[in-house]
């Protein structure tokens, strides 16, 4: 008998590596023009370079902090400040391609001869595996087969690029300083075509400048739909992504009294394309003629489904400790950012059962400036969020999701004394996938031959959730005849059935 077993190969995501990092950076009084407050600091992180060697990967990475402050005199400043860092993290992995992620869970300043800075970054580690095994597709026709359809993910190609934006504030004004500059972005689309895809997002940026002797801050949404040209792409594919802003530039400009802010960024897309190939193997054999030796196998697939986006708004309080004096006016909200932490799978709908509810949680975070009796002052908002949301099509079969996110339209304003209500505008991003063990025949080979049934008439008693291919290897018989000789059995069996199957006519 011949036997025809492929190799099969899928690809996955899997990560191999996460840490955290902190990174601290010193402003002196010098660089600053004196320090007699902390407002606010934030900060965001983004990858120079990932590398794997001998079992260890190496990240490098750099920390934009932003700080605000007032100086000894009581006016407002602020400065930007760049480090750059490495961390070397154990993979187990000899070698191969990877890529890192990193985001910044906490910022925090202290006063200290001058300003310390300090980073707690998140750092994960990625590599795309590729799992290979043996599976029987094809049999001897000798051999009766039942046969399966697997769904293989295949990687395609990664893709970056930059795209460039540019908006702008007509203050109606003049602009006395630039205090922050706070710049996000989030894909929530990728559709790929042959030969291209469209990749739909926006960028959000928050600027807080000073005007008149007073804290303006404005926001500007950027959106942006680009069309990315990549020869392999191909309808049918899935592709995960994410957005950085590498560059961002203000640039002021018109006349005294009449200012414009112009904000420019370069927003890095940095893409992964996966393809769903569909195989047919043998999931069962058997054959009247001979023992057939099997060995088993099993494949796991991990299948991308795609992605969704969604928009919420959360709300939310912020008191102010009992020693502190009353809030005056809300001035501005700064360096809002949505740090997701976990998603839950709920499980399908109970009134919409072709919809798969997750819930996703994080904490929204941003420093309010206000004033009181004493001058400017600022306060952290710390806003917790527990919101359900739905995936329908592909994604409803998700077994895990992930998700990213940003912030935008932050608003605060004073509800009583101490208290400040503190809204915000999510926009998330969810990546779906499917895990599947697939159960294979691996190795397959001819046994003894099987002893003849001389038996006129075998009859098989069946179990619940018997199907032919039970009684046809019971029986040792082929599925077609069984089936011609039982016309009026309805597969799959209740139990209890009784098929019958004559071999020879009786002899009278």
């Amino acid at each position: 008998m011949e036997f025809n077993v492929q190799t099969l190969s899928t690809d996955a995501v899997r990560q191999i590596a996460g840490g955290e990092v902190a990174v601290e950076s010193a402003v002196s009084d010098a660089e600053s023009g004196g320090i007699q407050k902390i407002l606010t600091v934030a900060a965001d992180a983004r990858v120079l370079s990932a590398e794997a060697v001998n079992g260890v990967a190496e990240v490098t990475g750099r920390v934009n902090f932003k700080l605000a402050y007032t100086d000894k005199n009581g006016e407002p400043g602020s400065i930007d400040y760049f480090n750059d860092f490495t961390d070397r993290l154990e993979t187990g992995e000899s070698s191969g391609n990877i890529y890192a992620t990193v985001a910044v869970t906490d910022a925090d300043a202290t006063l200290n001869g001058g300003a310390v800075l300090t980073a707690v970054v998140s750092i994960k580690v990625y590599t795309i595996d590729k799992e290979n095994l043996s599976c029987l597709t094809e049999a001897d026709e000798a051999c009766y087969t039942e046969k399966g359809t697997l769904a293989l993910s295949r990687y395609v190609t990664s893709v970056r690029h930059t795209v460039d934006l540019n908006d702008q504030i007509e203050t109606g004004t003049s602009v006395d300083k630039i205090l922050l500059f706070d710049n996000s972005a989030v894909i929530t689309d990728i559709n790929v075509g042959v030969e291209n895809m469209l990749v739909s997002g926006e960028a959000v940026s928050v600027i807080t400048y000073t005007a008149d002797g007073k804290i303006v801050s404005e926001q500007l949404i950027m959106p942006f739909s680009e069309e990315i040209a990549a020869p392999s792409l191909a309808m049918g594919q899935k592709a995960y992504g994410c957005a950085t802003v590498k560059q961002a530039k203000i640039i002021l400009s018109g006349v005294e009294g009449g200012n414009v802010i112009r904000a420019e960024l370069g927003v890095e897309l940095e893409i992964r394309v996966f393809a769903c190939e569909e195989q047919q193997f043998v999931s069962d054999i058997f054959s009247t003629e001979c023992e057939l030796e099997k060995t088993m196998a099993s494949l796991n697939v991990k299948l991308p489904l795609g992605s969704a986006s969604f928009k919420r708004k959360v709300t939310g309080q912020v008191s102010l400790d009992s020693d502190m004096p009353a809030v005056r006016e809300v001035i501005a909200v700064a360096g809002a950012s949505n740090n997701v932490a976990s998603v839950v799978i709920n499980g399908i709908s109970d009134t919409e059962n072709d919809k798969l509810n997750i819930t996703i949680e994080g904490i929204v975070n941003a420093c309010i400036l206000y004033s009181d009796e004493n001058g400017l002052n600022s306060v952290n908002a710390e806003i917790p969020y527990s919101e359900t949301f739905a995936l329908s099509g592909d994604m409803k079969n998700a077994t895990s999701v992930t998700a990213c996110g940003i912030v935008c339209d932050a608003e605060a304003r004073a509800r009583r004394d101490k208290e400040i209500e503190f809204s915000a505008k999510l926009v998330i991003t969810a990546d779906a996938g499917e895990s599947k063990c697939v159960n294979v025949i691996g190795a397959i080979a001819e046994g003894e031959k099987k002893t003849v049934n001389d038996c006129t008439l075998s009859i098989y008693v069946a179990e619940e959730g018997d199907g032919i291919w039970d009684a046809a290897k019971a029986l040792c018989a082929r599925p077609d005849s069984i089936l011609s000789q039982n016309p009026a059995v309805v597969f799959p069996l209740k139990g209890g059935e009784k098929i019958k199957f004559m071999r020879k006519a009786a002899v009278l």
